[in-house]
């Protein structure tokens, strides 16, 4: 019963913030497999709020294992991407304050991914706060940047996805590991 209405919260959940995809403007080099799995980020905009640019991140996962089975990968929104951003020289970019936020997530959910695939989804969220002509916002479930309008310098997003599945006798093919994924530049504005 849990499992059935995990699955409608989902699906009635990417129904109501369904829209078009959005086409990367960077895409980031892909990762070292982990035990069959590997990744990459992808940076795109979405339409200006309040002024604000919106940041839209992207997470591909390809199956590269050397088995025909899909590969069963427990998603958990909450817990599963970490996500840090840098300049060109690996300086960390810190945020200056944090902005409030009203963010609804999903029950944790299983992905078949088949052999020799790739999944391709949406990891920004909507519901932090977004202040007037604030530069360009990006909002992911571990974080939130606010990156200023004056900033003239390229970033990059980096991170790492973490899947320590639970026990279940029904996905007998979980996987499980941390796949580190290489870093997705970010333009700088140009005046």
């Amino acid at each position: 019963m849990k499992t059935l209405l995990s699955t409608i919260f989902v699906s009635a959940n990417c129904l109501c913030f369904a829209g078009s995809v959005i086409e990367p403007i960077t895409i980031g080099d892909w990762s070292e497999p982990t035990n069959g799995l590997r990744g990459r980020l992808l940076f795109s905009e979405d339409a200006k709020f309040n002024g604000t640019e919106m940041g839209v991140v992207y997470l591909e996962l390809q199956n590269v294992a050397d088995v025909g089975n899909p590969m069963e990968i427990y998603y958990d929104i909450d817990h599963a991407l970490h996500c840090q951003i840098a300049d060109a020289s690996d300086k960390p970019f810190h945020q200056p304050k944090m902005m409030a936020a009203d963010i609804m997530s999903p029950f944790p959910y299983w992905i078949a991914l088949p052999h020799d695939s790739i999944l391709r989804f949406r990891v920004s969220v909507t519901g932090y706060e977004v202040p007037k002509d604030g530069g360009l916002m990006i909002g992911l479930m571990s974080d939130e940047w606010l990156i200023p309008p004056t900033l003239q310098t390229d970033l990059f997003l980096s991170g790492s996805f973490n899947v320590n599945p639970p026990q279940d006798k029904d996905h007998i093919h979980a996987w499980k590991g941390v796949v580190k994924l290489p870093p997705v530049k970010i333009p700088a504005k140009k005046p």
